[in-house]
C-alpha cells in the first residue's frame, strides 16, 4: 500500500511538471466502499474495540485516527491496510479534467 501511494506521488509531480498536463490534470476518484465488505469488516474489528465508521470519508479518517492513537502504529497501520483490502474500497477511477469555472469537481472519496 505504501509503495502504491509513493508511486502516485511521483506520477503526479511528473504530471504536474508537465506542460501538456498543467492545464489538464489528471485526477483519481474513489467512490465509497461496498456496504457490505464495510460491514463484515465493522463486524470483525468490533471484538477489538474498534469503532470502525466508513460511512463518509471523515469518519474513515477518523476512525483510522483514533486507531493510530489508541493502539499504536503497528496496530493502526495494520488496519489501515484492512481498510484498503477488505473494505470495499472501490478501486480508483483515473481521469482527466480541464481546468474550467464550470466544471464542478468529482466528488474524492478518499479525501476529506
Amino acid at each position: 500500500e505504501e509503495l502504491m501511494l509513493s508511486a502516485n506521488k511521483c506520477v503526479a509531480m511528473k504530471l504536474a511538471d508537465h506542460p501538456l498536463t498543467a492545464d489538464y490534470p489528471v485526477l483519481r476518484n474513489h467512490q465509497p466502499p461496498d456496504p457490505a465488505k464495510a460491514s463484515e469488516l465493522k463486524s470483525q474489528l468490533a471484538p477489538l474495540g474498534i469503532d470502525y465508521q466508513c460511512e463518509t470519508a471523515a469518519l474513515l479518517r477518523d476512525t483510522i485516527r483514533a486507531v493510530y492513537d489508541t493502539y499504536g502504529e503497528h496496530v493502526g497501520k495494520t488496519v489501515e491496510i484492512m481498510v484498503m483490502r477488505m473494505s470495499g474500497m472501490q478501486q480508483a477511477q483515473y481521469f482527466a479534467d480541464a481546468k474550467t469555472e464550470d466544471s464542478p469537481s468529482p466528488r474524492h472519496y478518499a479525501l476529506a
